[in-house]
């Protein structure tokens, strides 16, 4: 990101978070496997004070360096029915709601609006 683009993503409202997949996933491998990945693989990377606000952190270190699924019960269908719709859709997703818990364990929805990187093959961020 270009010094002066920080200005406008701590400016918006909601919240923006940047993720980086790594290793990057080859958009060839099967559904199962890039739903797992992209909640195991995927780390939180950037965010801004909104996003923070919404998973109950003070401090960027919270976030950043976690996992996307991190913030997921895995275990619940709502859950992997998310990230099966960011695959399904092309690694992109409009008012995609997700069920999620923040740091102190309270149960929050989102709408999100998702735009995933493809690069040679692999999806690279998110």
């Amino acid at each position: 990101m270009r010094e002066h683009d920080g200005f406008f993503f701590e400016q918006i409202a909601d919240g923006v978070w940047r993720a980086e997949v790594d290793p990057a996933l080859p958009i060839e491998a099967g559904e199962e496997e890039q739903v797992r990945r992209c909640a195991t693989t995927a780390r939180l990377v950037e965010c801004n004070e909104a996003m923070l606000r919404m998973y109950a952190c003070v401090e960027p270190a919270q976030l950043v360096g976690t996992r996307l699924g991190d913030s997921f019960d895995l275990s619940d269908p709502r859950s992997l029915g998310f990230f099966r719709a960011f695959v399904r859709g092309g690694y992109r997703a409009s008012d995609l709601e997700s069920y999620e818990l923040d740091r102190n364990g309270q149960p929050h929805c989102f709408l999100n609006n998702l735009v995933g990187v493809v690069e040679d093959g692999r999806l690279t961020r998110i």
